[in-house]
């Protein structure tokens, strides 16, 4: 048993340096935050944590729950709100969007219920998808993507700590992938 979870962790990290993500520059955003009396922010709160946890576990934790909660329905998405976590915890078809701003609130929560809120900042981005180093282009679905981006805070700087693709996760259990960084082609 040992020995798969092993090989599936290994072929998940090697899978995940095949795929790269390029920024469309001016598209991050930061998360949005889970309205406390929601029966969104009850169920992120009853997520166990143990008592040391960093980032990438948080960040599976959120993605774990993302992808239990949500199935991507690139037609079935219209009409939802997709800036607002509560409507797309609600509708639970969405698309890369949607996807992203749920994980990137629930991370957040998660983030403040650790005390690593002070340490780490959740963004949504938009961007391109590279795979082994060619783009993506899935038309009429998406020529662009959107996905997180953690930052870790360090004083009055920031620097990028993990991209992470709670869609991508949900369908390859792959979470963490490459930064190709800002593109240049604006």
């Amino acid at each position: 048993m040992r020995l798969a979870f092993a090989a599936w962790l290994a072929l998940g990290l090697i899978l995940g340096r095949c795929f790269e993500y390029e920024r469309i520059a001016g598209t991050e955003g930061a998360a949005r935050q889970i309205p406390s009396h929601s029966s969104l922010a009850a169920e992120v709160d009853a997520i166990g944590l143990p008592g040391d946890v960093e980032v990438r576990l948080l960040a599976l934790l959120a993605a774990q729950y993302v992808a239990r909660r949500l199935h991507y329905d690139y037609r079935g998405a219209r009409g939802v709100d997709m800036s607002d976590p509560v409507s797309i915890y609600r509708h639970r078809a969405v698309n890369c969007q949607g996807y992203s701003v749920l994980f990137g609130a629930v991370l957040t929560r998660l983030l403040d219920r650790a005390d690593l809120r002070i340490r780490y900042e959740v963004k949504t981005a938009s961007g391109y998808v590279f795979f082994l180093g060619r783009q993506v282009l899935l038309r009429p679905y998406f020529t662009s993507h959107v996905y997180n981006i953690v930052y870790r805070l360090e004083g009055d700087r920031s620097s990028l700590a993990y991209v992470v693709d709670s869609n991508l996760y949900d369908y390859t259990g792959i979470l963490f992938v490459q930064d190709r960084g800002p593109s240049v082609s604006q």
